[in-house]
């Protein structure tokens, strides 16, 4: 199924992820779903869910601030500048992961590139461009943790 307006879709994506509602943004995915980025392998579709959720929870003020949005070929490229304030428990979903509480630290992230795929009218990946000091690397560092 052809997507009328890639670009308005990527948006929604991101904006759905700041408002935090999972049932739309598990509906937004397509099953194959896989995120790309800090680490080795992608995650799927479920496992991306989770950390989403553990990042929104411990975050509740997460922003993406787009920057810049831009469609090319069949995929849309998007700028990304993230804030937010830790301030509630990050309880990643892997394991050996241990929970870390509250820091209250503001975060602000290095400007990062991401691409947004799709497949069947559905978000088909997520690839970000892990800069120095981004992407998960760059956010436990600057809430102080090895």
């Amino acid at each position: 199924m052809a997507i009328d307006n890639p670009i308005e879709l990527a948006v929604d994506f991101f904006k759905t992820i700041e408002d935090k509602d999972w049932h739309k943004l598990s509906k937004m995915l397509h099953d194959d779903f896989k995120y790309y980025g800090p680490t080795p392998d992608p995650f799927d579709k479920d496992i991306w869910l989770s950390f989403q959720k553990a990042v929104g929870s411990a975050f509740p003020d997460w922003s993406y601030n787009l920057q810049k949005v831009e469609q090319i070929n069949h995929s849309v490229r998007v700028t990304v500048h993230i804030t937010g304030t830790h301030s509630e428990v990050l309880d990643l979903p892997w394991e050996g992961a241990k929970p870390i509480p509250a820091t209250g630290k503001e975060v602000e992230m290095p400007i990062e590139h991401a691409e947004v795929t799709f497949k069947d009218g559905q978000i088909a990946s997520l690839k970000v461009e892990m800069g120095p000091h981004g992407s998960l690397p760059g956010l436990l560092e600057q809430l102080g943790i090895d």
